[in-house]
């Protein structure tokens, strides 16, 4: 490519020489953004390898957030299941307290009792005796 010097007429006069001043001031000016440029790269560089462990750690500690919010999302779920299960088997145990005049101890034992003959759940035989009324 030709350079700006090289294309502009000698007849002119002085627009030649202001010609030559801004193009060698514009090849400055690129010379010096051409730096800025190298200089911004090379920081950003430094700062993402400086970054790099303290961004390790931040995913481990996100993982480990994310490992303890998943536990406490399944323990809630538990302990919701439990409460369920637990005023179910008091229904039970009130239910055959009332029928058949046992205490508690001797409601609870009953239905541990026949959840333990019948190979099942002692939440399962509660809601049997909720529903049906006996054991």
């Amino acid at each position: 490519m030709a350079r700006v010097e090289d294309q502009v007429r000698p007849d002119v006069g002085g627009r030649a020489g202001a010609l030559c001043d801004r193009s060698s001031s514009g090849r400055a000016r690129a010379q010096l953004l051409r730096q800025r440029a190298a200089t911004a790269m090379a920081r950003a560089t430094d700062l993402q390898l400086a970054l790099r462990p303290a961004l390790a750690t931040c995913r481990r500690n996100v993982a480990a957030l994310c490992r303890r919010l998943s536990a406490a999302e399944q323990r809630a779920v538990h302990l919701e299941r439990a409460l369920r299960s637990n005023r179910r088997i008091g229904m039970a145990m009130g239910i055959l307290m009332a029928r058949h005049g046992y205490t508690e101890d001797q409601a609870f034992a009953a239905l541990r009792q026949e959840s333990s003959w019948r190979n099942r759940k002692l939440r399962d035989v509660a809601e049997q005796v909720v529903h049906i009324g006996r054991l």
